[in-house]
């Protein structure tokens, strides 16, 4: 409805737009008859839009060729209530603190770091202990061998740590 408002107005518009003109060129026609015929030719307007109707049609567009027809939408159909239940996921197993070490490895190299440990008779740093257990030949774990000793050493059953330093307990 608004729209035909505004439409109405918009020809209302081009019409006084029409008048206007039509004066001019009248004015314009006078000056040049009054003036000298042959300098300025008399302007003449070819032809005027009339309106046809106060109220404009509005028509609907034409269809066009590349028009995609919209399929309605259907509502999901929900699965029937037989349906067997989801299966329900088993937890995953965590790997040992020592990063996948087995017990007996993990065991006898804690027994390996305690009796270097208490050999020494005072506290020793990480990498100290980790160049004495290369030196004395310890077999290591192959994968990660510097973790699992660091996870060994924070065992508090086993060790103390003192200022980045490990004790024996």
């Amino acid at each position: 409805m608004d729209e035909i408002k505004e439409l109405v107005e918009i020809r209302k518009k081009v019409e006084e737009l029409l008048k206007q003109l039509d004066s001019v060129i009248s004015r314009v026609n006078q000056h040049a008859r009054s003036a000298a015929p042959a300098a300025m030719p008399a302007v003449t307007v070819l032809a005027t839009p009339q309106p046809s109707s106060p109220v404009p049609q509005i028509k609907a567009p034409a269809p066009s060729p590349f028009a995609v027809p919209i399929p309605e939408l259907k509502p999901p159909v929900p699965p029937p209530a037989t349906a067997a239940p989801a299966a329900v996921p088993q937890p995953v197993p965590v790997l040992a603190p020592t990063g996948g070490v087995s017990s007996s490895e993990t065991l006898r190299l804690e027994t390996v770091i305690v009796g270097l440990l208490k050999s020494k008779n005072e506290p020793m740093g990480f990498e100290e202990i980790y160049t004495a257990l290369e030196k004395n030949g310890t077999a290591l774990p192959k994968d990660k061998p510097k973790l699992v000793i660091r996870k060994l050493l924070y065992n508090p059953k086993k060790f103390a740590p003192v200022r980045g330093m490990f004790q024996a307990v």
